[in-house]
């Protein structure tokens, strides 16, 4: 059992009222942090799909699932060699995952990534901590970006 269980089913419960009482529309998307894979069931049951975000960059979760042979048990922590790492079963229901990089820095990663997982792998950094320039700059900083997300090997086309 893991450790957390008991908290996570309490805030999945607490997740579902929300979204069950919230008036209006219900959300487009969710886009969950990698350590919120318990909520994707939640959004599963309202229809509505889920992104996992990686706070981290294309390589390192490249070679931990390059290093994966088996699939062995899930454990809290960096996966033992040959041990799948916690995040491939924790992404299985999204759609897509989201990483802290570029294609211009990592697109082999990204590539191999989407190859590995079958999933659409976008680039949508690299994301600037808040401490570098004021709120104003930040917000000049990503209105003016030109990202280009990337799945496998395609570009998607532009839109502005």
């Amino acid at each position: 059992m893991h450790p957390h269980r008991k908290h996570h089913e309490q805030m999945a419960l607490a997740l579902q009222n929300l979204i069950s009482t919230r008036p209006g529309p219900k959300p487009v998307c969710a886009i969950l942090n990698t350590m919120m894979g318990w909520s994707t069931e939640v959004f599963a049951k309202f229809h509505i799909p889920t992104v996992a975000f990686f706070t981290s960059g294309a390589c390192s979760a490249a070679i931990e699932r390059s290093t994966t042979t088996i699939s062995g048990p899930k454990k809290m922590g960096p996966p033992k060699l040959g041990n799948q790492p916690p995040w491939v079963e924790e992404v299985e229901g999204v759609i897509a995952l989201l990483i802290n990089t570029c294609d211009d820095l990592e697109s082999p990663f990204i590539r191999y990534l989407s190859d590995q997982i079958g999933k659409l792998v976008w680039g949508v950094g690299p994301l600037c901590p808040n401490s570098i320039g004021s709120q104003q700059q930040q917000a000049h900083f990503f209105t003016t970006m030109n990202f280009v997300p990337t799945t496998g090997s395609q570009m998607l086309p532009k839109t502005r």
